[in-house]
Parts: structure tokens; C-alpha cells; sequence
């Protein structure tokens, strides 16, 4: 089972890829940003990590996508922002799978399949 942990300070966007992914295939597991992260990280070695609401708390999004990046080297993390803006930039330099400025509908679902496989197969090797 692919398993994504979605990082975000709402419930929406983890809601959202729940209720699209299907459940025999995927476990979308939420988590708030704070301690908790390091804690789901290394219980549940993800598939995917989506990162939320990056552009409006920097310093923290850096940090879950080092954690994600240091504690399951072969995870994708996809970074999301409500806004693309200059201080978005250094999402490139973390090395993020993918960067996602407002997705649009079943963008993020596409995106989140796509990481899997990635994933996967790097995981064969």
C-alpha cells in the first residue's frame, strides 16, 4: 500500500486526496506541522510527502522537507503553495520532487501517483 503523509496546517488538502485516491491502493495519513511530523516520518517511512503551505511559513516547510528527505531518502516530497511567490524560490534548491502553486482540479492526484511510482521503483533498484 502506497502510503502519503500530507503535511499541512489544515485538513484540506489531506481530506481532498483521501476522498480521490482509492483507498485499497493508497493511505493518506495527515499530520500538523509541530513534532508530530518526525514522529509519522519514522513510523511510517512514506511513499509521498506533500508538503502544505509553504508560503506562508518557510522556515517550517524546510524543515519537514529535510526531515522527509533525511529519514526516507527515497520518498518524494511535493511542496504546495497557495501563491506562487519569491520566497517560494527555495523550494527548488531543497530538491522537491515536484512544486505545486495552487493546483488545480485532480492536478495534486496526478502529481501524487506519478511520485509514487518514482518511488517505487527507485525502492527495486
Amino acid at each position: 500500500m502506497t502510503r502519503v503523509v500530507v503535511i499541512s496546517p489544515s485538513r484540506k488538502v489531506a481530506t481532498e486526496l483521501a476522498l480521490s485516491l482509492p483507498p485499497a491502493e493508497f493511505r493518506v495519513l495527515p499530520v500538523k506541522p509541530g513534532p508530530g511530523v518526525l514522529r509519522v516520518l519514522r513510523r511510517e517511512r512514506p511513499t509521498v510527502v506533500v508538503v502544505d503551505g509553504i508560503d506562508g511559513r518557510p522556515e517550517g516547510a524546510q524543515l519537514e522537507i529535510e526531515l522527509a528527505k533525511e529519514l526516507c531518502p527515497e520518498t518524494r516530497v511535493i511542496a504546495l503553495s497557495g501563491n506562487s511567490l519569491p520566497v517560494d524560490a527555495w523550494v527548488v534548491e531543497q530538491g522537491v520532487f515536484y512544486y505545486m502553486a495552487a493546483p488545480g482540479d485532480g492536478e495534486l492526484v496526478r502529481v501524487v501517483r506519478v511520485a509514487a511510482r518514482h518511488t517505487e521503483a527507485a525502492q527495486r533498484r
